[in-house]
């Protein structure tokens, strides 16, 4: 049988907080870092770049794949984590961007959310990288 390593986070609380705006703001890479991601950390398998290693633990940046429209307008999104092999532990020290707390819904532009009192100025943003890429 398989042990599986238990995650623990920098604080539950605001990194709840911090994938729920992740939710809000971009549907489609939330279900692929909560489940599979996850899931593939409980069960041992740990991807991304090595940034530190030592005897104890290795620290790993992992890039969450997301559209290129959304890491243009709020940044790649990424899960800093570090696995205590002995330990069977993976602490999960950070998750970036850091997207703005908004209360009420999103308006949604070209499938990405965005709040509504910044609405024109995140439309004009989505359409000059769109328009750059020659997709518009």
């Amino acid at each position: 049988m398989k042990i599986l390593n238990k995650i623990e986070y920098f604080d539950e609380d605001l990194y709840k907080s911090m994938m729920e705006n992740l939710r809000r703001y971009k549907k489609s890479t939330y279900p692929v870092l909560r489940y599979d991601t996850h899931v593939e950390l409980m069960q041992g398998y740990f991807w991304g770049d090595i940034v530190k290693k030592d005897e104890e633990s290795e620290t790993y940046d992992l890039k969450i794949d997301t559209s290129e429209i959304f890491e243009y307008i709020y940044g790649k999104v990424m899960l800093n984590y570090t696995v205590y092999k002995d330990k069977h532990l993976v602490k999960i020290n950070s998750l970036t961007p850091v997207l703005p707390m908004v209360k009420e819904d999103l308006v949604y532009y070209k499938g990405i959310g965005i709040p509504k009192d910044k609405e024109e100025e995140y439309k004009k943003r989505i359409d000059l990288f769109l328009e750059r890429k020659g997709k518009k």
